[in-house]
């Protein structure tokens, strides 16, 4: 567990034609649960599209992969053989459902920028923490990432035994040493965010730098 999780990439793109797949798009072995948001908290009627959950109850229990898709992403439809991969070497992963729209940089630029310098930094607190009063987004606390993903853990520690879901809780909240935060375009802001609050295993973020810049 100790290697860089980067060297997924390669491994993905040599080895991804090994896994015998099933419909689901994972090895048999795999269990693969797609759980609505509402089902883990009932306050959340907003982007109630099915969160993704995949592991391996046969292998050695590793760290969790917290998995951020991108603008107008859906959990669902995330890069399959990069979880399978992550799955394979031995971690948890969670691709969660939130509210991915707008985006940062949709909100953030031009005049409001110019007369906020820290719109980026407040916008990225409203929508992963739900605790400020950031007036340009309309999320909801409930709504936040952080609770999407506190009450989804808490929800399979509950209902999904084999998983030995408390691992990744500490004090009922993400019990973040034992997770990589992950995530593609605007959810990779988001990783790097949560980063740069929260004491994390590891980050491995995907195709913002060049669109978004760091915290945009």
């Amino acid at each position: 567990m100790k290697q860089i999780f980067t060297s997924l990439l390669l491994i993905v793109i040599i080895n991804s034609s090994v896994f015998s797949q099933t419909s689901t798009g994972f090895p048999e072995e795999y269990k693969v649960l797609h759980i609505e948001p509402s089902k883990t908290d009932s306050t959340i009627s907003e982007a109630n599209s099915p969160h993704l959950v995949v592991y391996n109850p046969e292998a050695k229990q590793g760290k969790l992969l917290f998995f951020m898709p991108g603008t107008g992403g859906i959990a669902l439809k995330g890069p399959k053989s990069l979880f399978a991969t992550a799955v394979n070497q031995g971690y948890h992963v969670i691709n969660i459902s939130y509210i991915n729209t707008p985006a940062v940089a949709q909100i953030c630029r031009g005049k409001v920028l110019a007369e906020n310098s820290n719109c980026t930094e407040e916008f990225r607190t409203r929508r992963i923490y739900g605790n400020n009063n950031f007036s340009l987004i309309d999320d909801a606390p409930q709504d936040a990432i952080v609770n999407r993903l506190t009450k989804l853990l808490i929800y399979l520690s509950e209902h999904d035994k084999t998983g030995n879901w408390d691992t990744y809780l500490e004090n009922g909240a993400p019990k973040w040493s034992e997770i990589a935060v992950s995530g593609q375009s605007q959810g990779g802001g988001m990783a790097a965010f949560i980063a740069k609050e929260q004491l994390v295993s590891r980050v491995v973020d995907f195709s913002f730098f060049r669109r978004l810049g760091l915290f945009r």
